[in-house]
């Protein structure tokens, strides 16, 4: 009988299990998916007073990226295509009866007023407004920053007075994460959503009287046996544009529609003219008001006076009051 052994040989192949990982950073998508503005409405304005008027308004974003990332927010702000401009801009007049009339304004990206905003194209003159921030990961960043606005009324002559005026200008919103330097707003890998933004101002129309000169017939010796004639002259401002008529009174001492100066001795009629021949009468209401329109800056009007042939009531001084009354 053969017989047989088994011997179990066991072979053990030394291996090992390895296990490969990778350790790195996550990349960051960054989405932007909202942009928004306040609008800016300037209070109330009178362009005569010289005063600089100023308000603010908001520009809105909100932000959001898987892992916290540094993003550029650049918004551009149109001009105004029928007159095209960044410092000043120009809003225009709002009323469809007439056309042609702008508001100057412009608009910057600090309080202090000396950073203007613009858009990509503008370039360095008018660059857009500008935010670096930090967008924390998924729960984002919603925010806004201000913009401020300021009106000159200094040197600006192609208004009309007590009018609207406003405009809406396309916003552009510019963004894109990043790390070590800051981008340019000009760069490549930019993606933009878009808003609008409304700007209105609202212009008084207002009229002062700046002086009214006195009008001096001078010393007559003897009788009046000519006109004696003498001229005065009032200077009225009002807003541009802004059409106002100037009336006279008859005086302190009228007889009737005749203006007298009075003295001691007793009265001295005398007259007052819209123009130099002296045969247009300047009174005080409709039929003989002079009728005119603001330039925006001092206006000169010419009163002009007549002492005609008469009999002297007797020697002295001879003098009369009168009411300047600017309506418009």
């Amino acid at each position: 009988m053969t017989r047989k052994k088994q011997i179990i040989l066991r072979v053990l192949l030394p291996g090992c299990l390895m296990i490969v990982g990778y350790i790195g950073n996550a990349q960051a998508a960054l989405t932007c998916n909202s942009a928004w503005t306040s609008g800016m409405q300037f209070p109330s304005i009178d362009m005569n007073s010289g005063s600089v008027v100023t308000t603010e308004g908001r520009m809105g974003y909100g932000c959001s990226s898987n892992v916290p990332t540094r993003a550029l927010l650049c918004f551009s702000v149109a001009q105004e295509p029928t007159r095209p401009g960044y410092n000043p801009r120009y809003m225009p007049i709002q009323n469809g009866s007439v056309s042609g009339y702008f508001v100057g304004y412009t608009l910057y990206g600090d309080a202090a007023r000396t950073q203007v905003v613009g858009g990509v194209a503008a370039g360095g003159s008018a660059p857009p407004l500008m935010l670096n921030l930090t967008v924390p990961g998924p729960s984002g960043a919603y925010d806004s920053v201000a913009i401020y606005g300021d009106i000159k009324p200094a040197g600006q002559n192609s208004y009309m007075g007590g009018q609207n005026y406003g405009h809406t200008l396309p916003v552009t919103m510019s963004y894109m994460e990043y790390t070590g330097t800051v981008p340019s707003c000009q760069s490549a890998e930019m993606r933009t959503l878009s808003t609008t933004m409304y700007v209105g101002a609202s212009l008084t129309a207002t009229c002062r009287i700046e002086s009214a000169t006195n009008l001096d017939f001078g010393s007559v010796d003897g009788v009046l046996g000519q006109n004696v004639d003498s001229n005065s002259t009032i200077t009225v401002t009002c807003t541009q544009s802004t059409g106002f008529n100037v009336g006279l009174d008859n005086g302190l001492n009228a007889s009737g529609t005749t203006r007298r100066m009075r003295g001691t001795a007793g009265y001295i009629p005398y007259e007052l003219y819209r123009d130099a021949s002296r045969s247009t009468r300047w009174g005080n209401d409709a039929s003989s008001w002079v009728h005119t329109a603001g330039v925006g800056t001092p206006q000169a009007l010419t009163v002009y006076g007549r002492v005609r042939p008469q009999t002297m009531p007797g020697g002295g001084n001879y003098q009369d009051t009168i009411v300047v009354t600017v309506t418009y």
